[in-house]
């Protein structure tokens, strides 16, 4: 099945496409084409451009999101004065299941 890609951006990052979108809740989601089960989220994301999604494309590419980590996060901020941090994307969990505070 093809993936349904309504209201995604494409982009090309080192010769591969990618479709990005703005989520509303102040992050922006990210997956490859030839496959979308790789899900890369940037947040907070602001002033998202075409260059500054490249940038933080690549350096989740770097830290290994299309070959070792399937869905990685990317701290985010405006990439003129800081470059985004990687760090492996961990699902949010209900504290009252895991009876952590």
């Amino acid at each position: 099945m093809a993936a349904d890609w309504k209201d995604w951006r494409p982009i090309v990052v080192n010769g591969e496409r990618f479709r990005w979108q703005d989520d509303r809740c102040g992050s922006v989601l990210v997956r490859p084409e030839t496959n979308p089960v790789r899900l890369l989220v940037v947040s907070p994301a602001r002033n998202e451009t075409p260059g500054l999604m490249r940038v933080w494309i690549e350096m989740a590419i770097a830290n290994g999101w299309l070959t070792d980590i399937p869905q990685m996060q990317l701290l985010g901020v405006d990439g003129s004065r800081c470059p985004p941090e990687a760090v492996p994307f961990i699902p949010p969990t209900d504290s009252a299941e895991t009876g952590t505070a």
